[in-house]
């Protein structure tokens, strides 16, 4: 109680190029705090769908607001992404299941998807909102498959991220 609530945007759109032939789903939380042109915190989510659930195992969105108010973390925007699916369209009929490029994207060791979210997804979010640059502001997370592409994007881009969750 008493806790200001931020606001979350989306389900929004995305075609990559780098991964391509895939379209997802993103949603970005905007804490009430966030001044815009102040560059905030980042965390990027994996499985995105599932982490904003506000009847889910995560609800990070909420997590975030509770740690903003207490003090404990500096204003940070909130990234939530779903897998790639492979097609022109992210099917509706889908609600928190995996799309079917989930496994191709998050247990690869490689750096595209890195390359995509570095080079793609967050200058598109950076147009809308100031984002920090520096990588020990930056954080990145997930569950399961989404923990293994967590580390692999730290891992391939220490420069743009340096926390794990």
């Amino acid at each position: 109680p008493g806790v200001p609530a931020g606001r979350l945007v989306g389900p929004l759109v995305f075609h990559s190029t780098v991964l391509a032939g895939t379209v997802r789903r993103y949603w970005i939380f905007v804490p009430a705090q966030y001044t815009p042109g102040q560059p905030a915190n980042v965390l990027v989510f994996q499985d995105g769908q599932r982490a904003i659930n506000p009847q889910g195992v995560l609800r990070v969105p909420q997590v975030l607001e509770n740690l903003m108010h207490k003090g404990d973390i500096p204003v940070t925007i909130g990234i939530f992404i779903t897998p790639g699916h492979r097609g022109e369209a992210y099917p509706d009929t889908l609600g928190t299941s995996n799309p079917n490029n989930r496994a191709q994207e998050y247990d690869a060791m490689d750096d595209a998807y890195a390359r995509f979210l570095v080079d793609e997804l967050l200058p598109e979010i950076g147009k809308t909102y100031t984002l920090t640059t520096d990588p020990a502001r930056r954080a990145i997370g997930g569950a399961s498959s989404g923990a293994i592409c967590a580390f692999t994007v730290a891992w391939h881009s220490p420069d743009q991220f340096r926390n794990v969750i």
